[in-house]
C-alpha cells in the first residue's frame, strides 16, 4: 500500500494549531513583549469608556445614597401577614404520598441497623483484640 503524500508532508511539516500565533519556529519566531503593549480600538475605548464613568459614578452614587436615606421604611411584616406567608409557600410543596415515606423510612431504619451492627461488631473485635495482647 502507497503512503499518501499529504500523509508524508503532515509528517514532516508541523503547524500551529493557531495559525495567527507566533510561536519558537525559526519560521514565525516569538515576539518579545515589550512593556509598553499596543492596545487594540477596542480596548482603548473601554478603557476611556471606565475613566469617564469614574468621573461621573461618584455624584450618581450620593444621590443614590441621599434618596435611599430619604424613603421611609420598609413596612414592617405582622405576625398575621407571617403566617399567611408561610401558609401559602407550604401548598406550594411538593409533598410525598404515605407510601413514599414508609419506604424511605424503611430504607433509612435498615442502614441505621447495618451500620450500628458494623460498628458494634469492630468495637467487639478490637476490644478483645486489645485485651488479648496487652491484658
Amino acid at each position: 500500500m502507497p503512503i499518501c503524500p499529504r500523509v508524508v508532508a503532515q509528517l514532516v511539516e508541523h503547524r500551529s494549531p493557531k495559525p495567527g500565533v507566533g510561536g519558537s519556529s525559526p519560521s514565525y519566531p516569538a515576539k518579545y513583549i515589550r512593556e509598553e503593549f499596543e492596545l487594540n480600538r477596542q480596548m482603548k475605548r473601554i478603557m476611556a469608556r471606565q475613566q469617564g464613568q469614574g468621573e461621573q459614578e461618584r455624584p450618581s452614587m450620593q444621590k443614590r445614597m441621599n434618596s435611599q436615606k430619604n424613603q421611609p421604611e420598609s413596612r414592617k411584616m405582622t405576625v398575621k401577614s407571617y403566617v399567611k406567608e408561610v401558609r401559602d409557600e407550604l401548598e406550594k410543596v411538593n409533598w410525598p404520598n404515605r407510601k413514599t415515606v414508609v419506604n424511605y423510612s424503611t430504607v433509612v431504619l435498615m442502614t441505621l441497623i447495618v451500620l450500628i451492627s458494623l460498628i458494634f461488631l469492630l468495637n467487639l473485635g478490637f476490644s478483645r483484640a486489645v485485651l488479648f495482647l496487652f491484658g
